[in-house]
């Protein structure tokens, strides 16, 4: 079946053509229910093909739209590459303006060089060939009259250079008689020098001789006053053991005489012998607190004496064990000299972070010390080492003890390790002292002061002003009985060893930390626990006041290893000008008390930092000083190791009057 879609006019002549032919085929009513179902379907289609065409009319569009968009982006572009192409043009031809300009100016001053030389030199050929001329003229004449001046001259310098070889030949024989004499004189000279060396020599032997023979009665007079110390303990613990049996005595007989006295009155005539009974317990007790103040006043003289000699200023080092390999471990030697101390060598490092193997002094670091601790020595065993100078403030002197190094080296560990550090440990030792004291009629009352420095600026760690930035802590020094107090802090009254750990725990809590390049948890500040002993023995009126200072300093090391940047600058920067500072003044009373007319009058500059000017009163005169120097085993810590080290060498060698 075939159908057109015309036109109306056209389907129906066409329709009038074609109806009778379909009519015999066909009903009629079939064909049109054909002809429209076909019709829809073509309608359908049509809207489908539409539906399309206007959807792709919108893609077409968007296309359009974003053309012209990239249209008028790619003209911006170009306007201004026009712009700046036109901007190169208008450059290139000033540049070629130039360029021309300079030729032109160069091309003409070119030409008028060429000019003026061709005529220079046309004259100056001229006036040379004359010259020339006349010259030629001159030097013949000239050549004949200097060679017969020239015969006559070298036969002059003939009979003066005879003369001169006659006398050339008496002064060499002169002067070799002269030195000859010089080199006998020389080496009579030498000889001469070499026997007063000789002499020098043996003086010095004999000095060493000397110094060894008292380096040996010193340390036998060690061995003695630690032998008397024995003694007068068992003497002291005999007297109390007579004292107290006579006491009882004397009470039996007062007990006695009362007894006597009730039962019969006729007892009563002995009553002056009751009253010489009191008497002689009288001069007893008398006798007795004499003899224990003079015992215990032997003692303390010759234990401060004992740890005089070893030293007013002592520095151990401590060296922290690493869980590094070997060929990352710092390589370290040791060896025992001969004036007691130990000598600690750090092998120099190669360019390479390796180590020289050569085993020579110029490949080593030396450094002396009182004594060094290996990295398997445990605290215990390091605390038996400082605890005499605990005994030391309880005797009424300043002690200090110190814990310097760079961050993470173990100074932390070293002091304030709980139950086990120097600081946990020194309480329990001062309050075991404090109740075995007791026993002997001594009474006690210990004050604690727990302090940090931080940027140059004092913090209380257990009291209020801890979190009060107004609160100003200030230093307060009484010179004329050589005490140290601290304005605004809170000052606790410690009665046992567990009130004062749990103050120590407190402000080991409050203490400035940060994360540095070197620990995550690093000390930035200097942790000052002060233990001020006040003690009285009420039956000889003996009074101490001694001051225990236990210091955990912040990180010794430098800028570039903490690479600290903003706060963390700042602290380190107020970190290495106290500790410095601290160095300053040890050395300083170093000199002035070995007596330097130089700097003997000169002021002691405590007050360079807030470190040393609250330790004024304990760092000179007859205080104790101990430092220990911890330091790193590994290997990338070598350089601030050696730092450590040359710090704590320097003040080890600083010894105060005795």
């Amino acid at each position: 079946m075939e159908y057109y879609i015309t036109s109306p006019s056209k389907r129906r002549k066409r329709s009038s053509r074609r109806f009778s032919v379909v009519m015999a085929e066909q009903p009629v009513n079939n064909i049109y229910d054909s002809i429209r179902t076909e019709m829809e379907e073509q309608n359908r289609k049509l809207y489908q093909q539409q539906q399309e065409e206007r959807e792709l009319q919108t893609q077409i569009n968007k296309l359009e739209f974003r053309n012209r968009l990239r249209h008028d982006e790619l003209d911006k572009l170009q306007g201004e590459i026009r712009h700046w192409e036109g901007q190169i043009k208008v450059l290139e031809d000033k540049k070629s303006a130039s360029i021309d300009e300079v030729k032109g100016y160069h091309q003409k001053e070119l030409e008028q060089l060429r000019s003026t030389y061709d005529q220079e030199n046309e004259q100056l050929m001229i006036e040379t060939a004359q010259k020339i001329e006349t010259t030629l003229d001159a030097i013949q004449k000239k050549e004949e009259e200097e060679k017969e001046n020239l015969l006559v001259e070298c036969n002059n310098l003939m009979d003066q250079l005879d003369k001169f070889d006659k006398e050339t030949n008496q002064k060499m024989i002169k002067y070799k008689e002269s030195t000859h004499k010089k080199i006998i004189g020389f080496k009579g000279e030498i000889d001469r020098r070499i026997n007063d060396m000789q002499v020098q020599l043996d003086q010095l032997d004999q000095l060493f001789n000397d110094k060894q023979r008292e380096k040996n009665q010193w340390v036998e007079q060690e061995s003695k006053v630690e032998t008397e110390s024995k003694i007068l303990k068992l003497k002291l613990t005999t007297l109390t053991n007579k004292l107290h049996a006579k006491t009882t005595y004397c009470s039996q007989l007062e007990h006695r005489v009362t007894l006597a006295s009730e039962r019969n009155n006729e007892f009563r005539t002995t009553i002056p012998n009751i009253s010489m009974v009191d008497d002689l317990k009288a001069k007893t007790n008398q006798l007795y607190h004499r003899d224990i103040e003079m015992a215990d006043n032997i003692r303390k003289q010759k234990h401060n004496q004992l740890q005089d000699l070893k030293g007013t200023i002592r520095v151990y080092c401590r060296i922290k064990p690493s869980s590094m390999s070997l060929q990352k471990q710092t390589q370290f030697e040791q060896k025992l000299m001969e004036n007691g101390k130990q000598q600690l060598s750090i092998l120099k490092k190669d360019n390479d972070d390796s180590y020289t193997h050569q085993r020579n002094n110029t490949n080593k670091h030396n450094f002396s010390f009182d004594k060094i601790f290996q990295p398997t020595e445990s605290n215990d065993t390091i605390f038996e080492e400082i605890s005499q100078l605990i005994q030391t403030a309880m005797d009424g002197y300043n002690v200090c003890i110190f814990a310097y190094g760079q961050t993470g080296s173990g100074k932390t560990y070293t002091m304030s390790l709980k139950n086990n550090g120097m600081i946990p440990l020194s309480i329990l030792k001062i309050f075991d002292d404090v109740n075995q004291a007791k026993l002997g009629g001594w009474e006690y009352e210990i004050t604690g002061e727990f302090v940090q420095i931080y940027n140059e600026t004092i913090h209380d760690l257990i009291g209020p002003s801890n979190t009060n930035v107004n609160v100003k802590c200030e230093i307060k020094h009484d010179e004329i009985n050589g005490t140290t107090m601290i304005t605004n802090i809170n000052k606790v009254k410690l009665t046992s060893k567990n009130e004062a750990l749990k103050y120590l725990a407190e402000a080991d809590k409050r203490r400035a930390t940060a994360s540095t390049k070197l620990n995550e948890n690093s000390s930035r500040s200097h942790s000052i626990y002060i233990f001020r002993i006040t003690g009285k023995r009420n039956d000889t009126n003996q009074t101490i006041l001694g001051t225990l200072n236990l210091i955990d300093l912040a990180g010794s090391e430098r800028l570039a290893s903490s690479q600290a940047t903003g706060s963390r600058l700042r602290e380190t920067q107020a970190i290495n000008k106290s500790l410095s500072s601290l160095g300053d003044v040890i050395y300083n009373l170093s000199l002035q008390q070995k007596g330097n007319s130089m700097v003997h009058s000169q002021h002691i500059p405590y007050r360079n930092s807030k470190l040393t000017y609250l330790l004024k009163n304990s760092l000179g005169g007859t205080s104790k000083t101990l430092m220990f120097a911890n330091v790193s085993s590994e290997l990338k810590d070598y350089n601030e190791t050696l730092n450590s080290l040359r710090f704590a060498s320097k003040v080890n060698a600083t010894k105060l009057a005795q």
